[in-house]
């Protein structure tokens, strides 16, 4: 949905359902939502798979245009990525020049894939200059990641942007090597740290908007009995090792 002539813009509120889109695709930006303006997108749930052999593919969102703005509320992609390429993201693929993207209560737990993809973030791919993020409340646990770990980033990759991180969390890092402290807590204890827009069935973390519709995809990814590891949030480097791509790496 959305091109680069027309992209899409507005509210979409997905009343707690699930978008399941299968996308095979050789070109750039490959997405439930191709090319965005200033929008918002809440309540909303992605499953399937994108397929592609090019840059910048994501669960949500391929390319936020320059100089908009993008909210992202209690939502949830379960989206599988497999990529030959570089600069994927697990809602957003890439933020452009002067915009900004606020990723609040909302949760990743698809899967990367694609043994020659590098560069990844695991909500956003890459955040272009002046650019600005902030990931609130949210949760990365992929089902799994089969790409390489080169130059990726957990939450979000860029240069010469902004990048706020606040009580997120992580079952595992997608670096090259896991340098942060990981801690055991309860579903409880993590109920507690991410506050309102999450809630719990059955001993099992849901963000809010789940409800019924998304009882088959419980957050227990590298969990243990009731205990979930989580990957407390660390500063992040922004890595320029792979500049050699003029448009973004």
């Amino acid at each position: 949905m959305g091109d680069a002539d027309s992209p899409y813009c507005g509210i979409f509120d997905g009343n707690g359902h699930t978008l399941t889109i299968n996308i095979t695709h050789d070109s750039r930006y490959q997405a439930p939502f191709r090319y965005v303006g200033s929008a918002a997108f809440r309540n909303l749930h992605t499953a399937g798979t994108v397929s592609t052999t090019a840059q910048y593919a994501g669960g949500l969102i391929a390319y936020v245009l320059n100089g908009n703005k993008v909210t992202i509320d209690n939502c949830r992609t379960s989206m599988t990525i497999n990529s030959t390429n570089r600069t994927n993201g697990g809602f957003i693929s890439r933020l452009d020049d002067n915009a900004d993207a606020l990723i609040r209560n909302s949760k990743f737990d698809g899967s990367f894939e694609g043994a020659e993809s590098i560069s990844n973030g695991g909500f956003i791919g890459y955040c272009q200059n002046n650019s600005s993020a902030t990931i609130e409340n949210c949760v990365f646990a992929p089902d799994h990641i089969t790409t390489s770990r080169d130059y990726c980033q957990t939450w979000a990759r860029g240069d010469g942007h902004t990048l706020n991180i606040i009580n997120s969390y992580a079952t595992q890092e997608y670096t090259p090597v896991t340098t942060a402290s990981a801690s055991s807590m309860t579903v409880d204890d993590l109920l507690n740290r991410l506050n309102n827009g999450w809630t719990q069935q059955d001993g099992v973390l849901r963000s809010r908007h789940d409800g019924e519709n998304a009882g088959d995809h419980p957050l227990h990814h590298h969990a243990h009995g009731s205990r979930l590891q989580a990957v407390l949030p660390r500063r992040q480097r922004h890595d320029r090792a792979d500049a050699e791509d003029t448009d973004a790496p």
